[in-house]
């Protein structure tokens, strides 16, 4: 039974919460409506997705409004929120996505530029969701990868009714580090790491691309997202085959090889041709010669620029990992994942890590899918005791005064863990409290013993008085006609209801 009354909790809470979000006019509410609603979707766990028909439609609708600066604020949170919600959910979403992703689109592009004031939280959702449909998202990828690579390549989004392709022009390519859009870029470097073996289909457009970020160097921003654009090669090359694309690929890492001092963008890019070499095993050798002269001249630079012996270490501890993997497909045997691991070890621990963290965290997210039980709260019965206490009242000031602290201090402290997060918003809009009013008694009801229920019920006799104001007393009689309801009559309104004339 107490499943089925948290059950009842959450789809009053949601339904409330949802309307609130719903109705443009409540703006100033819409926030704390959010944040409400975002502490219910994480009480409920994966039971969340039986609301997802009357969550998922008024979500949309918020992100669909047209953006001033208030709106903005909320909307970005709200794709924050869906964010969650996927994470929650995770392939139930699915009924749900076609929609959600053509709206996000939308948005995402509405100021014509990818470097948008939703780009990132945008992407952030488009990552999640990738992540936790997996091999199901590549359905999708024939409206979003145009997108990803126009981002990439700087081009602006198509107009309405305008082919989604993608632009190659150099010039427009590469100048693109303005306004944010490097930082844009590096998020859509980080989706297309999680959509992995989707990608497959993809890989004649997606490589030129990403050899050409990898190779840029001219600026700090551009550097770093040289780094990242290396290290989605590194990743993709472990689960897409590369085979047809090598040559493309070593000879420009062979270049950065030969002129970056940067010990950090020179691990990375070591990390992808290790990757590469596992790959490809023993058909690498015809590249080794190539990659043994861009060390050699690495270690002669080190030695003319008079590099400190920390420097020295570094890049002998990344030519010894590249030697460990060539002197494997030397002896002409394929290197194995272990020996990958062992090579990324040898010369930077942290690309080790950070590899070994994200293989952890696919395997959590594949055994992520068990519903979350419910905590239900406690209740401070002291504090529920004054609260109802009404002896005392006697002008319409004082009952009404006394009726609103009575519906927040039932929320403030009802069981419920749907119930509760809205006490905040209910302060303040005085509607929801309300709305809410019914389930927060019987939450609060079926946690007390007989002493405080008899308590309760002649506190609530008293306000049933023909002097009562006419409008809690019409709250009150709701209020029975809901307990009768739900099969938990209150005893001694039953014949104080009947004397009550009808409003």
């Amino acid at each position: 039974m107490v499943g089925s009354l948290d059950e009842f909790y959450s789809t009053v809470a949601t339904n409330a919460l949802m309307r609130i979000l719903g109705e443009p006019t409540l703006s100033s509410q819409h926030n704390s409506a959010m944040k409400a609603a975002t502490y219910v979707f994480h009480s409920l766990g994966s039971k969340c997705s039986v609301f997802l028909p009357r969550i998922i439609p008024t979500l949309l609708s918020v992100i669909r409004r047209p953006s001033d600066e208030q709106s903005l604020a909320l909307q970005k949170q709200v794709i924050l929120r869906l964010h969650e919600l996927v994470s929650i959910v995770g392939k139930d979403i699915r009924p749900y996505l076609e929609e959600t992703l053509a709206v996000i689109y939308q948005r995402w592009t509405a100021a014509r530029s990818y470097a948008g004031p939703l780009a990132l939280e945008v992407l952030s959702l488009i990552e999640n969701i990738a992540l936790a449909l997996r091999k199901e998202f590549k359905f999708y990828l024939p409206d979003l990868v145009p997108h990803l690579l126009r981002a990439l390549h700087g081009s602006p989004p198509p107009m309405n009714g305008e082919a989604t392709t993608v632009l190659l022009d150099k010039k427009l390519a590469y100048n693109v580090d303005r306004a944010g859009m490097a930082m844009v870029k590096q998020r859509v470097l980080r989706v297309l790491q999680s959509l992995g073996i989707n990608l497959e289909d993809y890989l004649h457009l997606l490589i030129p691309t990403l050899v050409g970020l990898a190779e840029r160097q001219e600026a700090p921003a551009a550097q770093q997202l040289s780094e990242v654009a290396v290290e989605t090669l590194g990743k993709l090359c472990t689960k897409l085959d590369f085979r047809d694309y090598i040559s493309c690929i070593v000879h420009p890492t062979a270049r950065i090889i030969r002129g970056t001092r940067d010990a950090t963008r020179r691990d990375k890019v070591m990390a992808m041709l290790l990757a590469v070499i596992k790959q490809m095993g023993v058909d690498f050798l015809l590249f080794v010669p190539l990659v043994n002269s861009a060390l050699e001249m690495q270690n002669r630079a080190a030695v003319a620029q008079k590099w400190d012996s920390r420097e020295r270490a570094r890049l002998a501890a990344c030519v010894d990992g590249y030697n460990w993997m060539v002197d494997i497909i030397m002896r002409g045997e394929n290197p194995t994942a272990q020996d990958l691991d062992k090579a990324l070890g040898a010369f930077n621990s942290r690309l080790h890590l950070s590899w070994e963290r994200e293989r952890k965290m696919l395997r959590e997210m594949a055994n992520s899918e068990k519903p979350k039980i419910l905590e239900r709260l406690t209740i401070d019965v002291p504090m529920l005791f004054k609260a109802w206490e009404c002896h005392n009242k006697a002008t319409t000031e004082d009952w009404l005064q006394w009726m609103n602290n009575f519906m927040v201090k039932l929320l403030e402290y009802s069981p419920s863990t749907s119930l509760r997060p809205c006490v905040t918003l209910a302060k303040r809009d005085q509607s929801l409290a309300q709305t809410l009013f019914n389930a927060a008694f019987l939450s609060v009801w079926t946690e007390l013993n007989d002493t405080s229920k008899d308590n309760l019920v002649q506190n609530l006799e008293t306000a049933l008085r023909p002097s009562t104001p006419p409008e809690i007393l019409q709250v009150l009689l709701n209020l029975a006609e809901f307990m009768e309801r739900e099969d938990r009559a209150l005893p001694i309104l039953q014949d104080e209801r009947k004397e009550q004339p009808t409003l």
